[in-house]
């Protein structure tokens, strides 16, 4: 089991998370694997609430998740089950994987995160549809936007001044440069946060 947990870990720990932070831990016990939550990697001036972080741990419940899965094993998962000591989402694994994942399987390792400009095709009319009908609250209104369509420039505008709002907070700019990998060579030792390059 050890070696098998390290393995589907090595693919867990590729999960996005907030300026790269990858804020958890594991531990392997026979047949259970726990993510627990690192929270000395807490974003506390971008993620007060630590919203953000328990999202990530959930990305890398998922990529664990797919990579079972492609090992041919079902996951049960416990989320912070009470009789647990400390807070963790508790991964059970047993014979059995219940679909087909492969696609999502060889995305993991591909995966990136960028602010390059990309290939500018226009999304897919029946994908842009989907996206919209996968939003169940009905108090969030989710409205697409075309290039060139008039309602954009506002919406830039607002953009534009969050931006400048965030980065006059002290605070802020602290904390992300603090993440900032500027080097080849630091990103490859620190092994988390933002490249330089990836910020664009």
């Amino acid at each position: 089991m050890n070696h098998l947990a390290r393995e589907l870990i090595s693919f867990a720990v590729r999960a996005p998370s907030g300026h790269n932070t990858q804020p958890w831990q594991f531990s392997v016990e026979r047949d259970a694997i726990r993510i627990y939550p690192d929270l000395s990697r807490r974003l506390p001036v971008v993620d007060p609430d630590n919203h953000a972080l328990f999202i990530s741990l959930g990305c890398a419940l998922e990529n664990l998740i797919i990579a079972a899965a492609h090992q041919g094993l079902s996951a049960r998962t416990d989320y912070f089950p009470p009789d647990e000591p400390e807070q963790c989402l508790r991964v059970r694994l047993c014979e059995g994987a219940q679909e087909n994942v492969e696609a999502l399987f060889r995305a993991i390792p591909a995966r990136q995160s960028n602010r390059g400009i990309y290939d500018g095709c226009a999304i897919n009319e029946s994908d842009l549809e989907r996206l919209l009908e996968a939003n169940p609250c009905q108090s969030v209104l989710v409205r697409s936007f075309r290039v060139g369509h008039p309602d954009i420039e506002p919406i830039i505008g607002f953009v534009r001044e969050g931006n400048i709002a965030q980065f006059n907070d002290p605070a802020f700019a602290t904390k992300l440069v603090s993440w900032i990998r500027f080097s080849q060579r630091e990103a490859s030792e620190q092994r988390d946060g933002l490249t330089a390059q990836a910020l664009g």
